[in-house]
């Protein structure tokens, strides 16, 4: 106890010879709202708490400014988490892709923008630079697309090629919020799992001027040569390649 004792008196005493004396918080004031209000106590000043800037939406870069405080700026790559994701090689090669939820708010690719691919269609690019180092852009054309629900209500868009007539992905299921779904099949697919591919790399473009959602999957994996790789809850990774 009296250690305990004498380690609060010595915190007070350094407390009270670092801090800045002060009469009203206006003193206390350094002008950056970054580190959060001052204020003044029992004639010192008490820093405050550093500010946390998350507007919670995928698509903007969140930074804090001394003098703004919160800045969000729009961007078009917007790193997302990934729910799950399989590749498989047997009879035919197989992706499946699972997003998490951060397609939503403003980051959800709305109707009649760039970003919709009924009118731009869209693509899909997997790559590992480990591994086999495949690498491998999938086409999603607009004649595939159609919207879930009517036009305008931003419910989300569904992709439909079950017989690989313009390419290896066969179904996608994008929607405001929820977690999205692709899947792919086929010789189309190009890839091979020799090695370990971990990382492995999803970006999902919507349109040629359109936003790209990406993904990175490594960290709870399994891999079986020859066979599959599997990730789990992969967070988003802090940019887009």
């Amino acid at each position: 106890m009296k250690r305990l004792q004498l380690l609060a008196v010595l915190a007070v005493s350094w407390t009270a010879w670092s801090a800045q004396a002060c009469v009203t918080n206006a003193d206390c004031d350094d002008g950056n709202l970054c580190n959060g209000s001052e204020t003044c106590q029992a004639g010192l000043c008490i820093p405050g708490m550093n500010m946390t800037c998350n507007d919670g939406n995928a698509c903007t870069l969140d930074r804090c400014d001394s003098l703004a405080g919160c800045v969000y700026t729009t961007t078009t790559n917007c790193p997302i988490e990934g729910k799950k994701m399989r590749l498989g090689v047997g009879r035919e090669l197989r992706v499946g892709l699972e997003t998490g939820t951060d397609l939503t708010g403003v980051a959800f690719p709305a109707n009649n923008t760039d970003d919709d691919p009924v009118l731009h269609g869209a693509s899909l690019h997997f790559y590992t630079t480990t591994g086999d180092m495949f690498d491998n852009t999938l086409p999603m054309p607009t004649a595939r697309w159609e919207y879930l629900g009517a036009p305008g209500d931003n419910k989300g868009y569904r992709y439909k090629d079950f017989h690989n007539v313009d390419g290896p992905i066969t179904v996608a299921i994008i929607r405001a919020g929820r977690k999205n779904k692709v899947k792919a099949r086929g010789a189309g697919l190009n890839f091979s799992l020799a090695l370990d591919p971990e990382p492995v790399w999803f970006v999902l473009r919507f349109g040629n001027n359109g936003r790209r959602y990406c993904m990175e999957f490594g960290g709870r994996t399994k891999f079986y040569a020859n066979a599959r790789f599997a990730a789990l809850a992969a967070p988003g990774p802090p940019s887009c390649p």
